[in-house]
């Protein structure tokens, strides 16, 4: 048994399976033809006996017929989702994983790096396949609001394709992060072959989530400074006297305080951090990388201002 066989039956076994493949997965499509950037978007429910024919581009799952498959790269996500109440379970079972990061070659890494870690920030590895040499990267992003996502993807330059498998974790009903994500995939059109542009948008997501965490907690702060009279130079009546409440209930102060140091010291700030040098280097790296002349040309200053600016 190879490392890395040993790596993925130790993440597997970590994790729970689907007992059977009811559940159906959703498919997203985006094909960029190089030299007219004519595009086109496929998004639709995908049913498991239809998921080997997605895998292998058979039958109806080809490259769309107004491109030119020549001169056409483009995204092939597979998505998935589970109620996160009921722990870390993949959204299909054991086998169709298997088949799934055998046929898109996969990062074999990814189970365990899904289940022994809390996030990744973003992780690339060099995938020997028939054709030549894929990029694999691997991105899981901490809980926030109760939900996460994990991401693992490869990039073959000898199809100008860019494969993966997104799962999604949340509260029931909860999937704000999921479409706020997919609605800026869909916007990225041209960079979407990019294998950097989903990790590079969970970047500009986890750094909204930040801004949105940290207004909270400043305004749950500026509560508490209230009402023990830290602020009472800011809330004064016309007479000048101070309206401080007459009973301030240290306790549940302190309790309070306490709850917002630990939520200021989770991990999405961290997360962000390690992302965003990561997610920089990367680009760079993947750029001087044999065999991504075609992605070269999807001008990664160009991609790394559409993430990280706007």
């Amino acid at each position: 048994m190879s490392l890395n066989d040993f790596f993925y039956e130790e993440g597997c076994r970590a994790l729970q399976f689907e007992n059977d493949d009811r559940q159906p997965l959703k498919r997203l499509e985006k094909w960029v033809n190089q030299d007219s950037n004519v595009s086109t978007i496929t998004e639709d429910d995908l049913r498991h006996d239809n998921l080997e024919d997605w895998l292998h581009q058979r039958k109806t799952y080809k490259v769309p017929q107004e491109l030119n498959r020549q001169n056409a790269i483009g995204l092939r996500l597979l998505i998935g989702s589970e109620n996160y109440a009921e722990g870390l379970t993949m959204p299909c079972t054991r086998q169709t994983l298997d088949n799934i990061i055998g046929v898109l070659q996969l990062p074999r890494s990814y189970p365990v790096d899904i289940a022994m870690s809390q996030y990744v920030p973003a992780q690339l590895q060099r995938i020997a396949t028939p054709t030549g040499v894929n990029i694999g990267i691997m991105c899981q992003s901490p809980k926030f609001m109760e939900s996460f996502l994990t991401l693992a993807l490869s990039y073959d330059p000898a199809q100008n394709i860019t494969s993966g498998f997104l799962t999604y974790r949340a509260n029931k009903g909860n999937n704000g992060p999921l479409d706020h994500l997919l609605s800026d995939l869909k916007g990225a059109v041209l960079h979407a072959p990019h294998p950097m542009l989903l990790p590079l948008l969970i970047l500009r997501r986890g750094c909204y989530w930040l801004q949105t965490h940290h207004d909270y907690i400043e305004q749950n702060l500026r509560n508490i400074q209230r009402e023990t009279g830290q602020m009472k130079n800011y809330f004064l009546k016309a007479d000048g006297k101070e309206t401080l409440p007459q009973f301030i209930d240290f306790n549940d102060i302190h309790t309070r305080v306490v709850e917002e140091h630990v939520q200021i010291s989770n991990s999405i700030s961290d997360f962000v951090e390690q992302l965003s040098a990561v997610s920089l280097h990367a680009l760079y790296k993947i750029r001087d990388e044999p065999g991504t002349e075609t992605i070269t040309k999807l001008h990664h200053e160009d991609l790394r201002y559409f993430t990280l600016q706007s």
